[in-house]
């Protein structure tokens, strides 16, 4: 509950976020404004952590990474889901950039 309403109040600077990871405890059951967060924000990269326990709600609801915090697993996945999503390893040997603004400063730059 206290999740729903801190992500309702921060809704301006998550829609210009250039990237919303969305973090679910597995062992915990999902409410109801979990449910519309995830779709709310398709764009997130959704996270279930705490895999390694007894589930408390169906995973397959959710197309997410998973992941067990504690041991590492499904930490590459992350990962590589984030330079997916910023393009990186897409041009190599070429200049890179991250997010838009350092993509304009590096245009600028190079200008």
């Amino acid at each position: 509950m206290i999740e729903t309403l801190a992500i309702e109040r921060s809704g301006a600077q998550l829609a210009a976020a250039e990237l919303v990871l969305l973090l679910l405890d597995a062992s915990s059951p999902l409410g109801p404004g979990q449910m519309q967060v995830t779709k709310r924000y398709p764009k997130a990269i959704q996270v279930i952590n705490k895999c390694d326990l007894l589930p408390a709600w169906d995973h397959s609801k959710i197309d997410g990474i998973n992941l067990v915090a504690t041991t590492g697993q499904g930490v590459d996945v992350l990962r590589a889901a984030i330079k997916t999503h910023f393009g990186i390893g897409r041009r190599p040997g070429k200049a890179k950039w991250w997010s838009v603004s350092r993509r304009k400063k590096l245009t600028d730059l190079l200008s």
